[in-house]
């Protein structure tokens, strides 16, 4: 069964077609792109408030380069999946319904582990369109406060 033990963090990985490999922490309305060794420490071994993390994962976030920002975006608008979020909705709610007419067997066990995977493809989407969105943000803030200094 996919699942997530705790609301947040959620931790996602992906590797780009030519084997980059990027992670980020997904936190509410925050984004950790690329953690780094003591953050992960910091967010794993301690007992914080949700805002000591969200304001640990900003400043670890707003201090990479554009560059490395840019380089997340980029890989992120380059993943391709076999299925589109809407097809992975419909599929979904077919499966849904086809689980509650189905009898407990075993092909309701299978229809069971396709929800779920779905469940995690939809989520994992969603959280790559976030980290591109929060990443775009800072990166159009830094636009900004640039043109203003000319």
């Amino acid at each position: 069964d996919y699942g997530f033990v705790e609301e947040w963090p959620i931790a996602w990985n992906f590797q780009t077609a030519g084997g980059n490999n990027f992670a980020f922490l997904e936190f509410p309305d925050v984004v950790a792109i690329n953690p780094s060794a003591d953050l992960l420490r910091a967010v794993w071994q301690s007992n914080k408030s949700l805002e000591e993390y969200l304001s640990l994962a900003t400043t670890h976030t707003e201090s990479l380069s554009s560059a490395d920002l840019e380089t997340f975006v980029t890989a992120v608008e380059n993943e391709h999946f076999p299925t589109t979020f809407e097809g992975d909705e419909v599929t979904l709610a077919l499966l849904i319904e086809q689980e509650g007419e189905t009898i407990a067997n075993d092909s309701s066990d299978n229809i069971s582990d396709r929800i779920s995977a779905i469940r995690y493809r939809i989520a994992h989407k969603k959280a790559l369109a976030s980290a591109k969105l929060y990443c775009n943000g800072i990166l159009t803030k830094r636009m900004s406060m640039g043109s203003q200094e000319l």
